[in-house]
């Protein structure tokens, strides 16, 4: 099939899974595995992603991080915490400025090495970690941290958190209207969530996308991430769960308030991060949203 007609072949036997649409169609095929696309919210992701998730994560709808990604962060745990200290008190005003009150619980799911709980903790703030994979569990607990072997919709804590936060981690989910549906139920009313994830239309990805560099296409790139995000796929999945978007933007990697644990950066990522943040396009799409409803 030239690329040509792949580009408008329509899917019938599928549906969004962010807004549920049937218009799905056919983008490209890298590694041997269909692309598809939503016309409706733009989300990627490839064909028969969820049978691919049960495989990487039995019993579960995650798709498995990278375990050389997993391994590094734990190497480098103590760099992270130091780099987590400087951002910290910069990231907790913006989450009380949304509040509009002190942030008192915070939920981290997909917290790896819990790089950001000491930091939270020393400035009075009740940290909970949840984590699929139980190495890093056990070497966060090992550590005295709060982080529990948990999937969140197993997380039975209604209404108890000030703010969830999850970093990479939506992309890695095949049911996400379903996972955000479970932080909601977590969040106390007028709480937020915070995600972010790769941005399917940031300069990296659109580089990616047209030179087909290394086997990825945008945000696209197996077998680790087969679901991409764009500015309107992520506002629609906030919509989705009824909560009120704040933030949908794609955001430099290196953002002082809500970036990245960034340890060294070269010239060209740096310049990159610039480039990208003037024009609109940040690598680190990021949705903030708040559920509607206030406490004292």
């Amino acid at each position: 099939m030239d690329h040509t007609r792949r580009a408008f072949l329509i899917l019938m036997n599928y549906s969004c899974l962010v807004c549920e649409c049937k218009a799905i169609a056919l983008r490209e095929t890298i590694a041997g595995l269909n692309i598809c696309k939503c016309e409706n919210c733009h989300l990627v992701f490839i064909e028969n992603v969820g049978l691919i998730a049960n495989c990487s994560a039995p019993g579960t709808e995650t798709i498995i991080t990278d375990p050389a990604f997993t391994a590094k962060a734990v190497s480098l745990h103590k760099e992270r915490c130091t780099r987590v200290s400087r951002m910290v008190d910069s990231r907790i005003k913006t989450y009380e400025s949304l509040l509009g009150r002190p942030l008192k619980k915070i939920l981290e799911v997909g917290c790896g090495d819990a790089a950001w709980a000491k930091a939270f903790i020393e400035r009075g703030i009740q940290y909970q970690g949840l984590e699929i994979i139980p190495s890093l569990v056990d070497f966060s607990q090992k550590k005295g941290l709060q982080v529990d072997l948990c999937e969140l919709q197993k997380w039975c804590r209604w209404e108890e958190y000030d703010v969830i936060f999850a970093s990479q981690v939506v992309e890695h989910v095949t049911t996400p209207v379903a996972f955000i549906l479970d932080a909601v139920k977590c969040l106390k009313p007028g709480g937020i969530v915070h995600f972010d994830v790769p941005n399917h239309s940031g300069l990296i990805s659109l580089v990616h996308k047209y030179l087909h560099a290394n086997r990825r296409y945008g945000a696209i790139e197996p077998p680790h991430h087969l679901i991409g995000y764009s500015p309107l796929s992520m506002k629609t999945l906030l919509e989705r769960a009824n909560l009120e978007p704040v933030l949908v933007e794609g955001l430099r990697n290196d953002d002082p308030r809500l970036g990245q644990i960034l340890l060294k950066s070269s010239m060209l990522n740096r310049l990159v991060y610039v480039l990208g943040g003037l024009i609109g396009r940040g690598s680190l799409l990021t949705g903030i949203a708040k559920k509607k409803g206030s406490t004292p």
